[in-house]
């Protein structure tokens, strides 16, 4: 009877283990994958002014027959807002992923300030573009390192992003801001 509940502990112990390393070899897995898009690290490195053109624009994620986007075309103008309304699946954050280049389109082409984003090294494309998942994530940790995870930032930064995201009335309400 005494070893009945140390045994229990270390059956459940193991079950756990061996969930966290199947886990960890798939998220490893996932990490170390090539890309299949250009990083074109010698491509245009200048500041984006914000035009945004999409020009018969079709895309089919690699893992389905039907596209998500047909014949897209629009354009934005700097400073302008938009908003991307839509159904469940109809493309929406597929459009901001595109712009990003987290996906290359299958047809068509995304300019941006008139250049094809393809020709941007992806490295500064990147760098100059946010975009808000649906599903937001905040770590247990101040708001300086939510709004800065993943890069080094200044606190005259953050502000900076804090107002253009229209957080700062928000943030300014908590007793160290």
């Amino acid at each position: 009877m005494q070893l009945r509940f140390p045994t229990f502990i270390s059956i459940f112990v193991f079950a756990i283990i061996r969930l966290a390393v199947t886990s960890s070899q798939r998220l490893l897995e996932l990490m170390n994958r090539e890309t299949e898009i250009d990083e074109n690290v010698n491509g245009i490195k200048k500041s984006i002014e914000g035009e945004i053109k999409f020009e018969n624009v079709s895309f089919t994620y690699p893992e389905s027959k039907k596209p998500v986007l047909k014949n897209i075309t629009f354009k934005i103008q700097p400073g302008q807002t938009v908003a991307l309304v839509g159904t469940t699946g109809s493309g929406k954050t597929t459009l901001t992923k595109l712009i990003s280049r987290l996906y290359d389109v299958n047809e068509g082409k995304i300019l941006i300030d008139i250049i094809n984003i393809r020709d941007y090294a992806l490295e500064s494309l990147r760098s100059q573009i946010s975009f808000i998942e649906q599903d937001i994530f905040l770590f247990s940790d101040t708001i300086f390192n939510n709004i800065s995870f993943g890069r080094t930032s200044s606190l005259e930064e953050i502000v900076q992003v804090a107002i253009e995201a229209q957080a700062d009335n928000f943030i300014s309400q908590f007793p160290k801001q």
